[in-house]
């Protein structure tokens, strides 16, 4: 009974590894056939804005300033690796209305309550989407080595029907 019971586990556990693994290669299909050394060379959506690791940049028509302060973690599966679990990048990032005070919000790579990651928050009427990190780690090149590199796109848009955001309007 015990062995039936392992050996359903470990088929389990399989199918995620599989299930994380061919989710992880779909989306790096499409990205890598426009990046040059894990960086985009084609330029982002019109609702996309492309921050560099403490790049600031302050948008006219949204009247909001941007920084991108810093990556604080890294934990996407690296490239070349097979892993269990996707993994998940957290961004934090400054937003200041003309007239509001500044606010830092946390921004991850993926929905995930029990972690304490959201994809979105909302500030000024807008809906704020953490949609890529650039570069992926890989074997060779972890977290610690790319800290400064890094390259972010946030999707921003009026909140309202169809914009998917789990955090509550913070301002």
């Amino acid at each position: 009974m015990i062995l039936k019971h392992l050996a359903m586990a470990a088929l389990a556990f399989g199918a995620l590894s599989c299930t994380a693994q061919k989710q992880k290669t779909k989306a790096s299909e499409t990205a890598q056939q426009q990046m040059k050394d894990g960086y985009p060379t084609a330029k982002p959506a019109a609702n996309v804005i492309r921050l560099s690791e403490g790049e600031n940049t302050f948008n006219k028509d949204l009247q909001m300033n941007i920084t991108f302060v810093r990556l604080l973690e890294d934990s996407r599966c690296p490239e070349g690796a097979n892993c269990v679990w996707m993994g998940a990048a957290k961004a934090e990032v400054e937003l200041m209305g003309t007239a509001t005070r500044p606010m830092r919000i946390q921004l991850a790579t993926v929905d995930n309550t029990a972690r304490n990651l959201q994809q979105s928050a909302v500030f000024n009427g807008y809906s704020i989407t953490l949609e890529n990190v650039y570069p992926n780690t890989t074997t060779a090149r972890g977290y610690q080595d790319l800290k400064g590199k890094y390259v972010i796109d946030l999707k921003i848009a009026p909140q309202g029907k169809g914009n998917k955001v789990n955090s509550p309007a913070t301002r």
